[in-house]
């Protein structure tokens, strides 16, 4: 005489957050105004506005490089990449005594890399709820790890460091993978570009070694003149390593032939240009540039510099190639080397500003990895600073928020553990106003404006920002041996036990890294798939279904537009509203998104 039936209830009241970042170059005014705050909803309950500076200091910068590991049983490799940021580190301290003696003011720490805020109170998600809660610790390592930020270890360190290369170099003055292995013409190219890279930073090198190493590669590279990608990358990096030693080691026997090869290598990689990638193009131009060749240096600069692009946020920069994990291809040392490149052949190109940009926002963005590739970077971008008076001259910032203003003043070697932050919380939000930032010194920052608030109303998709995020119900049904999509429109009915997909696709304007996408699902369906795991297509993430949304956990989101797609099923009829999905970065959660919010009828 009496039925009973399970009836789904979820809150109808949604978390959302809405972003602004914004560059800080020189001197500059920004005001930050968010079009939600203006937006007119007598649901909504405002959590927290908060403004965000984070200046760009030299410290700040240093500290982003990972520690190296001081592995018991070394490949030439990990020796090398273990002297050069050595080396590139010590000659910073040498040529910046201040900054040696500022170092002391950054805590110590046991990790690879520094720490992330744990406390950020914009991180919608808690860290303990995602797959990187041992990641935000900093990275640890089973074996000692080398303090970069102490002088006296650093100078010990690179002399050890050395003392092993030389160990290994064989006989025919080749480098081997591996102590007591073969000799390996990229192995001995790389040990090669290293001494020469130490040597720009005043690190001599025993003139036997190098001279016995050119004689090898000498006789090798021409054996890999052939025209594929990896072959012309390889000529172009011996022909950029062999004519990068300065002067007094030019004079030696093997590096004045070296020179009249390279001229050849160069030649042959000209022939097959469509296999160059940039940092090949820009390898040739620094070589030709070194030969006094400066018509084809400045070409090959030019053919180098095709294609970026200016984002007013992320940088300069080019589109991502494919294969990044190549030694070829590797983003940051591309730009770092660009930056170099430019600063060597012409210092007051427009793109330099542009570049440095980039490398400061990729290090805002993601954490950076290889000690090699972050040590040349910041030894590149510590150079800018130096020529633009950022090193000499402090910043200073001027808030201007509602009646309130507050101003910071910042000395180059001063250290700031977090970043700056002004808050508003609850009834505070509404009458606080726009915030106004006003920057005046030579450095760069960035500056953002976050705001978090509840609602009962389905919210429009957020501004376009550097990370997007939008969403679409299609209706999917059987039509002969094939499965057909029909669009849902908001308010349209569905079955009980239709086969609807969820198409959520994300667009970014820069590579981030620790983003989690939320997507809830109304209170009558559920989710196709009930078990987590990882998917690979399009792009790498962890799937878990909830009882109520679905997370997207994605380690490496780079840039560009990706669609990941799931099915739902309506399992009680009703009229449900669906919240806005929301993607945020964990690493840096000024960074998020939301779609809009969605409404669907389920009928018998």
């Amino acid at each position: 005489d009496a039925e009973e039936r399970d009836l789904p209830v979820l809150p109808s009241r949604q978390r959302i957050i809405d972003s602004l970042v914004a560059a800080l170059n020189g001197d500059v005014v920004k005001k930050l105004t968010l079009k939600a705050l203006g937006q007119k909803d007598e649901s909504r309950v405002d959590e927290l506005l908060q403004l965000q500076v984070d200046p760009q200091l030299a410290l700040t910068v240093l500290n982003a490089i990972p520690f190296l590991v001081h592995y018991p049983y070394e490949c030439v490799e990990q020796t090398l990449n273990r002297y050069v940021p050595l080396a590139i580190v010590n000659a910073l301290y040498k040529k910046y005594p201040n900054m040696a003696k500022a170092v002391a003011k950054v805590p110590r720490r046991k990790t690879l890399t520094p720490a992330w805020d744990k406390d950020d109170p914009k991180r919608l998600t808690a860290l303990v709820e995602t797959p990187w809660l041992v990641r935000s610790k900093g990275i640890e390592s089973h074996w000692p790890v080398v303090d970069l930020l102490d002088p006296v270890i650093v100078d010990r360190e690179k002399a050890d460091a050395f003392a092993k290369l030389q160990q290994v170099q064989l006989g025919d003055g080749g480098f081997p993978w591996f102590p007591g292995g073969r000799s390996d013409p990229y192995i001995t190219l790389l040990v090669l570009a290293g001494l020469a890279e130490a040597q720009r930073y005043g690190v001599e090198a025993p003139p036997e070694l190098v001279e016995n190493a050119l004689r090898y590669v000498m006789s090798e590279i021409p054996r890999h003149l052939k025209p594929e990608e990896g072959e012309v990358s390889l000529l172009l990096y011996a022909s950029y390593v062999v004519t990068s030693f300065p002067a007094k080691l030019k004079a030696l026997p093997s590096a004045m032939r070296a020179v009249k090869f390279a001229k050849a290598w160069l030649d042959f990689a000209g022939k097959h240009s469509d296999a160059m990638t940039q940092l090949g193009k820009a390898y040739a131009a620094q070589a030709y540039f070194r030969l006094g060749d400066k018509k084809k240096a400045e070409d090959y600069l030019d053919r180098a510099m095709d294609g970026l692009r200016v984002d007013p946020i992320a940088g300069a920069y080019w589109q991502p190639e494919k294969y990044s994990w190549l030694w070829y291809h590797d983003t940051l040392e591309t730009h770092a080397f660009m930056l170099r490149t430019l600063q060597l052949m012409r210092p007051k190109d427009e793109n330099l500003p542009g570049l440095v940009q980039w490398i400061l926002f990729s290090r805002k963005g993601t954490e950076w990895k290889s000690t090699k590739a972050s040590a040349a970077a910041v030894f590149a971008l510590l150079e800018f600073m130096k020529a633009k008076g950022a090193l000499d001259k402090g910043d200073s910032y001027e808030v201007r928020w509602g009646p309130s203003v507050e101003k910071v003043e910042l000395a180059p070697d001063d250290w700031l553990e977090k970043p700056l932050r002004w808050t508003r919380l609850g009834g505070d939000i509404a009458k606080a106003g726009a915030p106004e930032v006003r920057k005046s010194g030579p450095g760069f920052a960035f500056a953002s404006l976050t705001y978090v608030y509840t609602t009962e109303k389905p919210v429009e998709e957020s501004e376009p920002g550097m990370l997007n995020v939008s969403r679409k119900f299609y209706r999917r049904y059987k039509e002969g041996d094939k499965y057909r999509l029909t669009p849902l429109a908001l308010g349209d009915a569905v079955k009980v036990g239709e086969d609807i997909e969820v198409q959520l696709k994300v667009n970014t304007r820069s590579q981030f890294e620790y983003v989690q996408l939320k997507d809830p699902r109304g209170a009558g369906f559920e989710a196709e798939t009930l078990t987590s795991g990882w998917k690979w297509d399009q792009l790498s993430r962890y799937e878990e279904p909830r009882d109520s949304l679905t997370n997207f956990f994605v380690s490496w989101l780079p840039h560009g537009e990706y669609v990941l797609k799931y099915r739902i099923k309506p399992t009680t009829p009703g009229k449900y509203k669906i919240g806005a999905a929301v993607l945020q970065s964990m690493y840096a959660p000024e960074f998020a998104a939301h779609s809009s919010g969605f409404e669907l009828k389920v009928e018998e």
